[in-house]
C-alpha cells in the first residue's frame, strides 16, 4: 500500500518529507520559487497537478504519480 494518497493529501505534506519533495523537485526543479506555493501547499497533490498539468506534461505527472506511489 502506497504511503500516499495522492487524491487527498496536501502538497505541503509531500513537500514535509524529504523522499516525496526530492521526487517532486526531480520534475519540477522550479516548485521552490512558484509564486503561488504557499497557496498550493493546502490543496491536494491532484488537485495541484490538475491545475498545472499544461505546464508539467503528461509524461512528469506520470512519472511524479509512479514515484510517489512507490514510497
Amino acid at each position: 500500500m502506497p504511503k500516499y494518497n495522492l487524491a487527498d493529501v496536501k502538497l505541503g505534506t509531500l513537500m514535509d518529507d524529504p523522499e516525496a519533495l526530492a521526487i517532486i523537485e526531480k520534475h519540477v526543479p522550479e516548485l521552490q520559487k512558484l509564486p503561488m506555493l504557499s497557496m498550493a501547499k493546502k490543496m491536494s497533490f491532484n488537485a495541484v497537478v490538475g491545475m498545472a498539468s499544461g505546464q508539467l506534461g503528461k509524461s512528469a505527472v506520470e512519472a511524479m504519480r509512479e514515484e510517489l506511489g512507490s514510497l
